[in-house]
């Protein structure tokens, strides 16, 4: 933990109006190593034929806001950033980490049938007759009648008090890019490999605002690839089997989240709607 300066948000702000954190973690990596191969000799290399994941580094920002009577200031912004995920499989050691995966004991299942006494004690009353014992209990119509006042109040607060809604918390991510590179055994249960296939996601980005009423969230994803080695194209380029076809986002999800209990529930941008989901594609 340290703190410092922010180097993903783009803040101007002064840091007497926070208090700054920062985390970072660095190489972080998955290898699958055969019997003959030292893991303390390649964990120091950044790639190798036993890297399946290459390392990464994950930058996690947070400021926590000291100014709690300022409600145009998030009480927390977090931001996280990860410049690239490298995956290269190959057939060998993917079969290889499949097979150590199913030999991996699991826990005995637990028994589903319940004991009969059990059962016998759980006998399930019905709706009208359980209703008909809290009614006499307790004077359900008047409590109801008087929570529906109190909602019918709620609702006539002016749509100016949107502007008095808390921002909890401002979070974004971003993820640079993702490279999947699968490779082909030359021959049986080897690393004499070839490129095969490709899959590429570039850009992924997220961002949310969670205020006292209500949930904005924005995913983009800028470009997703899939590239075949084995074919070529006329100008001698590798076969791309899926692309964008414009410069614009391939997919962008936009959401709007509330509920019912929404003061502001009738009015805009809500509509007397619970959750807005907006998604377009290239």
């Amino acid at each position: 933990f340290k703190g410092g300066k922010v180097n993903i948000f783009d803040i101007e702000e002064d840091y007497s109006t926070f208090v700054p954190i920062e985390i970072q973690l660095k190489k972080i990596q998955f290898l699958y190593l055969n019997q003959d191969e030292s893991w303390k000799e390649l964990i120091i290399k950044s790639d190798s034929k036993a890297h399946l994941i290459k390392p990464i580094t994950i930058t996690l920002d947070i400021l926590k806001s000291i100014q709690i009577d300022n409600f145009d200031i998030p009480i927390w912004k977090i931001s996280g950033e990860i410049n690239s995920i490298e995956c290269e499989l190959n057939e060998t050691r993917l079969f290889g980490l499949l097979k150590l995966i199913q030999m991996i004991p699991f826990p005995d299942s637990f028994q589903n049938n319940p004991p009969k006494e059990e059962k016998e004690r759980k006998k399930i009353e019905s709706t009208k007759k359980k209703y008909e014992t809290i009614e006499d209990m307790t004077p359900v119509k008047k409590i109801l009648h008087e929570e529906q006042q109190d909602l019918e109040k709620q609702i006539e607060i002016h749509e100016n008090d949107s502007q008095k809604q808390r921002k909890q918390l401002q979070f974004h991510f971003l993820l640079s890019k993702i490279n999947v590179k699968i490779r082909r055994c030359l021959l049986e249960m080897s690393d004499l490999t070839e490129d095969f296939l490709c899959l590429s996601l570039e850009t992924i980005e997220v961002e949310a605002m969670m205020k006292t009423y209500d949930i904005q969230l924005n995913f983009s994803l800028e470009n997703f690839q899939i590239i075949h080695y084995e074919f070529e194209t006329k100008i001698n380029e590798k076969l791309n089997i899926f692309s964008r076809k414009t410069n614009s986002k391939l997919l962008i999800i936009r959401c709007l989240l509330t509920s019912n209990s929404n003061p502001l529930f009738a009015s805009e941008p809500y509509f007397s709607i619970e959750n807005q989901i907006s998604i377009e594609i290239n």
